[in-house]
């Protein structure tokens, strides 16, 4: 590789360096890196020039053999049809970056205003190129995972926005299923697209609730298929939230107004603290099912399942398909709704 040899090279992924080789006679090799997941990883060298990182989306098997200069650019990169895929993509956002620069050099050195005009113009149609490389690649390759990654790093908010993000869904909706099966990218751009869009919320209105297992406060095991054949209210809350428990007197009601006719309320906490949890549960006399993996709302089942924001209620019907969904903590909203249902 050109790069001075016994500087360390760093493979990465979002929860920190996973591998780590020296170069040695230029050339380096990660002999058994834990890809334990389909999605972008950072390689990262120390060159002549200064610190370089490199997005790589690797599979389990990848096979990436890697050549670059010594500052780190200009990286070439086969081995297999997902290594082949990058090498063109990058190699064509290379050739145009490359197109752009000629002319700009062009552009100042000309006296001619004849030329002038036609290389502005030249300038303009690279420009367009360089705006329309990333969604042309995506819309060609419909099929590649790295699709999905090019779209995470190069055309949708990132990061995540409360805001539509109307171009990333559009151009991520070409990509086939197939693309997007496996593929932790499609995992993040789609929690992302889920604060705007309830099409990408894993619990949605008309979904099937999942099954998953919960501990409850005194350390058992709860599923969720003992509440088979029951309205079911799902309450996801925290005792950190002021919203929540201002709330739970009001949910303390309608527990009280329909349990007897067939209501069974679960919470599903997102603390982190089990000992300010069962605090709180005890402070605001809660006496249905607590439940929580205490892993709080970025990962676990608050993050499996995209719990943004707390309070958020769901309303689960007997076929267990889910009625509705409340986002926030309108609990008029679910009040109105179970008077439909119990015909108050």
């Amino acid at each position: 590789m050109g790069l001075e040899d016994g500087a360390k090279v760093y493979l990465s992924s979002s929860t920190g360096v996973i591998d780590t080789v020296r170069i040695k006679d230029h050339n380096f090799k990660f002999k058994n890196p834990n890809i334990s997941k389909n999605g972008l990883y950072i390689l990262t060298a120390k060159g002549k020039k200064g610190r370089y990182d490199y997005p790589l989306f690797l599979k389990e098997n990848s096979v990436l053999i890697i050549n670059a200069d010594s500052t780190f650019t200009g990286l070439k990169i086969s081995g297999d049809k997902n290594s082949t895929e990058q090498n063109v993509f990058y190699l064509g956002k290379k050739m145009l970056d490359a197109k752009r620069l000629k002319l700009d050099s062009m552009i100042t050195a000309t006296n001619d205003p004849d030329k002038l005009l036609i290389l502005k113009e030249q300038r303009t149609e690279v420009i367009n190129q360089i705006s329309n490389h990333d969604y042309n690649w995506v819309l060609q390759h419909r099929s590649s995972q790295f699709s999905v990654a090019i779209i995470r790093l190069y055309i949708a908010n990132n990061p995540p926005t409360e805001r539509e993000d109307t171009l990333g869904e559009k151009i991520y909706s070409f990509v086939l299923p197939s693309a997007k099966k496996n593929n932790d990218e499609a995992e993040i751009l789609e929690n992302g697209f889920s604060f705007s869009n309830s099409k990408y919320a894993k619990l949605r209105e008309g979904s099937l609730l999942p099954e998953f297992l919960l501990i409850d406060t005194s350390g058992k095991m709860f599923s969720f298929q003992s509440t088979k054949n029951k309205i079911l209210l799902i309450d996801f809350w925290a005792s950190w939230c002021g919203p929540c428990r201002e709330n739970n007197p009001e949910l303390k009601d309608l527990y009280a107004t329909y349990k007897d006719k067939g209501l069974e309320v679960i919470s599903i906490s997102m603390d982190t603290d089990k000992t300010k949890w069962k605090e709180a549960i005890k402070k605001d006399e809660l006496s249905w099912t607590q439940l929580s993996d205490l892993k709080g709302q970025d990962a676990g089942v608050g993050g499996t399942y995209r719990i943004w924001a707390v309070p958020t209620y769901i309303l689960v019907g007997p076929d267990r398909r889910i009625i509705l969904k409340s986002i926030g903590g309108d609990v008029d909203m679910v009040s109105k709704k179970l008077d439909e249902i119990f015909g108050n």
